[in-house]
């Protein structure tokens, strides 16, 4: 990719990144999906897309933490 590399250029490999991401097929991860295909400029087939394993506990606590801050 250059700095002249139009956006066009990349969406077939954006697209090819997005239908191979292991996701439940929901309306709003289509809407996610056509969002990214229309409006992401950069290559997707860089990054790191994998799922990080992260225990329960520390899931319940970020939701806890983020509830006490919004009440």
């Amino acid at each position: 990719m250059e700095d002249t590399t139009h956006w066009k250029a990349i969406e077939a490999l954006n697209i090819a990144v997005i239908q191979n991401l292991s996701v439940p097929n929901t309306e709003k991860n289509r809407r996610d999906a056509r969002e990214v295909r229309d409006n992401w400029i950069f290559p997707l087939y860089s990054l790191d897309l994998g799922m990080e394993r992260v225990p329960l506990a520390e899931l319940q606590l970020a939701r806890q933490r983020w509830l006490e801050r919004e009440m």
